[in-house]
């Protein structure tokens, strides 16, 4: 027979905490954001045809597409990887060191994007 004490729970769920944010997981969303921006910059070099080129360029390279896209990313950036890796609480000096590094990496790639995307924009109009 076994003793129980008062306060245990009876049923077999028992909640657990909350897992620490995972700088691993948080490079992933920053290198998934950096390939989306790769591929829409390559896009319309992989058209042979110029009139293809030019129709996918003005399409996707105009001024809308830029801001809205470099502010979506910037959007899934913060949810996803900055801000648990701002929130979450240190374990280890080792795993301090990954999340500070993969934070320093996403605070540049938002403090980069702007000025970057206005100096495209300023580069593909004037074309």
């Amino acid at each position: 027979m076994e003793i129980r004490q008062k306060n245990s729970v009876s049923s077999g769920y028992q909640s657990r905490p909350a897992a620490p944010p995972s700088a691993g997981r948080a490079l992933s969303v920053l290198l998934a954001v950096c390939a989306v921006l790769w591929v829409w910059l390559m896009l319309p070099r992989w058209w042979q045809i110029d009139a293809a080129s030019y129709q996918v360029k003005r399409l996707t390279f105009n001024d809308f597409v830029f801001w809205s896209l470099v502010v979506v990313l910037n959007i899934v950036l913060l949810l996803y990887a900055t801000r648990p890796m701002w929130r979450g609480e240190r374990q280890t000096v080792l795993k301090g060191a990954k999340r500070g590094f993969v934070l320093l990496l996403c605070l540049l790639f938002h403090l980069l994007t702007p000025p970057c995307t206005f100096l495209l924009v300023l580069v593909v109009t004037t074309d």
